[in-house]
């Protein structure tokens, strides 16, 4: 493996395989990558409540998932 002074967040996307600040890791097995996925997920909608956005995002999201 190699050794990056990135941060926690570039050491998630890393981990996410998200492309961008880093190179998305080819080893991360799927579940691992689905449980850190609803992480984030759950993370956003906490913060988009904490903002007052959620209902208008919230439906949204569920449009795009249908």
């Amino acid at each position: 493996g190699e050794t990056s002074n990135g941060g926690i967040t570039r050491a998630k996307q890393h981990q996410l395989g998200q492309r961008g600040n880093v190179k998305g890791c080819s080893k991360t097995p799927d579940d691992v990558k689905k449980q850190l996925q609803d992480a984030e997920d759950k993370k956003k909608k906490a913060k988009l409540a904490m903002s007052g956005e959620v209902n208008e995002k919230a439906d949204e999201i569920a449009e795009l998932q249908a």
